[in-house]
C-alpha cells in the first residue's frame, strides 16, 4: 500500500548513498515512501540494487559536484524543478554543498505548502586555509541557501559554529553518519597473506590512506614527507580510492614517488578496507578539508593511530599524542615527516591503541541513527 507521505533524499553521486542507506530505513519506519535522486554516471548497479532492496525508488539527475555554476548544474536544476513539480514531497533531505544548494533553490515555494526541507552539510566547502575566491563563493552559496530550509545538520563543531552565523533557525550537529564499529574492529585476517596480496613486505611500516584521489584529499603530501626521511625504504605508502578529478593527480603522485625513491601502492577502490586497516601500522588522513572523515575512524576501530590534519571533523577524533598526531599545516611535508617518525615507534603505537578503540564509540552507527531520527522528529513537529 502506498504511503501518503513522501520523502526525497538528494545526494551528488549515487555511491554516496552507502553512507546514508540507514536514512531510508529511518524514513520508512516513520511512514514515508522514499525516493533517492543522484548522479549515477559511474554505473553503480550494486548501489541501485541496494536502494531497491531497501524499498527506495531511484531517480537519476546528473550534476557537477566540483563547481556550482556549470551548464550541467543548470540542466540539473531544471530537472530538479520538474521532479518537485511532478511529485508532492512532504520532506526533502539534501546533502553536500552543490546538490544541497540546487535542491533548495529548486524547492522555492514548497515550504509554504508544508514541505519540510533539511540540508545536511558533510563539511562546509571552505576552511581558513581556502583562498579568498573559494571562501567568498561558498559563503555566499551557504548564506543564501540557509534562507531556503527548515534545518541544517552539520557533522563537526567547527561547521556548526559557522552554520549558526547563517539564517536558518535550526542548526544541529550529529557525530557523523555512523560507523559500523564491529565491522572494522572485530576482524580476523592473516596479516602476512594480506600484505603479500597487496605487495607489502611484512618487515615494512605500512602507512594507509583511504579516500578518493583528489586535490582535497591531499594524498601526495605523505609521499613528499616520506621523501624527506633518511630511512624512507622502511615504509610503504598504500592509497585506496578511486580517481576524482582526473588521472593527473595519481600520475603526479607516482611520478614523484619514482623520482624520490618512495614506495607507493595505488590499490584503487577496495572492498576489504576493514582487513587492510588491521595490517596497517599507521593511518593517515591528510585532507585540506574534511567534514568528518570516516576513513580515519575506521582505522581507529582497528586500533591503528592516525596522522590527521587539524581541520574540521578530523580534530574530533585525532587527539594529538592520544589517538595519533595532528598536523597543523596540511601543506607542510616536514610536519608530516615528523609525525611519521614519531609513530614509527611500535611502543608508541601500542600505547595509543586503547585510546583509539575507545574514542570511536561516539561515532557508532546506532548513535548516528538515534541522532538523525530525533532531529527529523523535531523538525517535522514544528509548525
Amino acid at each position: 500500500m502506498q504511503s501518503d507521505k513522501k520523502a526525497l533524499i538528494a545526494v551528488n553521486l549515487s555511491g554516496f548513498m552507502w553512507f546514508l542507506m540507514d536514512d531510508i530505513d529511518i524514513l520508512r519506519s516513520m511512514g514515508y515512501e522514499v525516493d533517492v535522486v543522484a548522479d549515477n554516471r559511474f554505473g553503480e548497479s550494486h548501489t541501485l540494487k541496494e536502494l531497491e532492496r531497501r524499498g527506495a525508488r531511484f531517480i537519476e539527475v546528473r550534476c557537477d559536484s566540483k563547481s556550482p555554476f556549470t551548464r550541467e548544474n543548470f540542466n540539473g536544476y531544471r530537472k530538479y524543478r520538474r521532479l518537485l513539480k511532478d511529485q508532492k514531497y512532504n520532506l526533502i533531505i539534501c546533502h553536500t554543498p552543490i546538490v544541497g544548494f540546487l535542491l533548495r533553490l529548486a524547492s522555492l515555494g514548497l515550504r509554504k505548502k508544508g514541505c519540510k526541507i533539511i540540508y545536511v552539510s558533510h563539511g562546509l566547502a571552505w576552511t581558513s586555509l581556502s583562498d579568498a575566491k573559494t571562501r567568498t563563493k561558498y559563503r555566499l552559496i551557504e548564506d543564501f541557501g540557509s534562507r531556503l530550509c527548515d534545518a541544517i545538520i552539520t557533522i563537526n563543531k567547527d561547521d556548526k559554529a559557522e552554520a549558526e552565523k547563517l539564517h536558518c533557525p535550526n542548526v544541529f550537529q550529529i557525530d557523523g553518519v555512523g560507523c559500523d564499529i564491529a565491522k572494522y574492529r572485530d576482524v580476523v585476517v592473516n596479516g602476512d597473506k594480506k600484505r603479500k596480496e597487496i605487495g607489502v613486505p611484512t618487515d615494512k611500516i605500512l602507512i594507509l590512506a583511504v579516500g578518493e584521489i583528489s586535490v582535497r584529499k591531499n594524498h601526495r603530501i605523505v609521499a613528499e614527507a616520506l621523501a624527506l626521511l633518511e630511512n624512507k625504504d622502511r615504509y610503504v605508502y598504500v592509497i585506496c580510492g578511486r580517481e576524482h578529478g582526473g588521472s593527473s593527480i595519481s600520475e603526479g603522485i607516482m611520478s614523484f614517488a619514482k623520482e624520490n625513491g618512495v614506495n607507493v601502492r595505488l590499490l584503487g577502490f577496495r572492498k576489504d578496507v576493514n582487513e587492510l586497516c588491521h595490517v596497517a601500522d599507521i593511518g593517515v588522513i591528510p585532507s585540506l578539508r574534511e567534514g568528518l572523515g570516516m576513513a580515519g575512524i575506521q582505522q581507529l576501530c582497528a586500533g591503528v593511530p592516525v596522522i590527521g590534519t587539524a581541520v574540521q571533523g578530523i580534530k574530533e577524533y585525532v587527539k594529538n599524542g592520544e589517538t595519533g598526531v595532528t598536523v597543523k599545516n596540511p601543506y607542510d611535508a616536514r610536519e608530516f615527516a615528523e609525525a611519521i617518525l614519531f609513530l614509527s615507534d611500535k611502543a608508541v603505537r601500542d600505547e595509543m591503541k586503547s585510546s583509539c578503540l575507545n574514542i570511536v564509540n561516539k561515532f557508532s552507527l546506532q548513535h548516528s541513527i538515534d541522532q538523525r531520527k530525533h532531529i527529523y522528529d523535531e523538525v517535522l513537529s514544528t509548525k
